[in-house]
């Protein structure tokens, strides 16, 4: 077995990951935003947080507008103090969810995007990831690291015997059958029962990383 990290070839369906900055309408200095947004609800508190892009720390942006934005989402006039900016659009903190799961992501660090319509995490990798665990049928996103056995891709946290739940990790023996994985003991035990005739040790396999 070996411990891979996923290819991705989501660039091929117009793939986007968003980082959301958070701005504060009116301006003024990030410590005093800062300060006042610990007096906010635990909610608005975790957006006045800087968001990682790109392995650096992005700061928030003030902006002085004298025309109101116009929120991405329903379209309506932002006249709040603070509201998101998620790729390249301005959002009320209630109107960024996902078209999906209608999951509110005012206080996610990242969003995606495709075709227009935004995504949860989640519910981007179920519908256009390209890889897919074969034990869980979810998507597997680019940055996870994965088991590969024969053709087949697995989930670290799925890689384990079909009998009893052990994890397999690198330098493990197990066996395969229909795609369903066993430890070294449960598959020899199948091979001894009711598969004897079915399945030979050509089956076990171990391979290294």
């Amino acid at each position: 077995m070996e411990v891979l990290r996923a290819r991705s070839e989501e660039d091929t369906c117009t793939f986007r990951q968003s980082a959301m900055l958070f701005h504060g309408i009116s301006g003024g200095e990030i410590q005093g935003i800062m300060e006042e947004m610990e007096r906010r609800s635990k909610t608005d508190s975790r957006l006045a947080k800087g968001v990682q892009m790109n392995g650096r720390e992005t700061t928030m942006p003030s902006v002085n507008s004298e025309k109101p934005a116009l929120c991405a989402g329903c379209g309506g006039k932002i006249a709040d103090r603070y509201y998101l900016l998620a790729v390249d659009k301005q959002w009320h903190l209630r109107c960024l969810k996902c078209c999906e799961c209608k999951l509110a992501l005012e206080s996610e660090l990242t969003c995606f995007a495709k075709d227009g319509s935004i995504y949860c995490k989640e519910d981007y990798y179920r519908r256009f990831s390209v890889q897919r665990c074969t034990r869980c049928h979810l998507g597997i996103s680019a940055s996870e690291m994965v088991m590969r056995a024969r053709d087949s891709v697995y989930h670290l946290s799925c890689f384990t015997c079909t009998t009893c739940n052990k994890t397999l990790t690198t330098g493990d023996h197990f066996g395969m059958k229909d795609n369903l994985v066993y430890c070294r003991v449960h598959f020899e035990s199948l091979m001894q029962g009711d598969y004897h005739t079915q399945l030979n040790y050509t089956e076990l396999a171990a391979k290294s990383g």
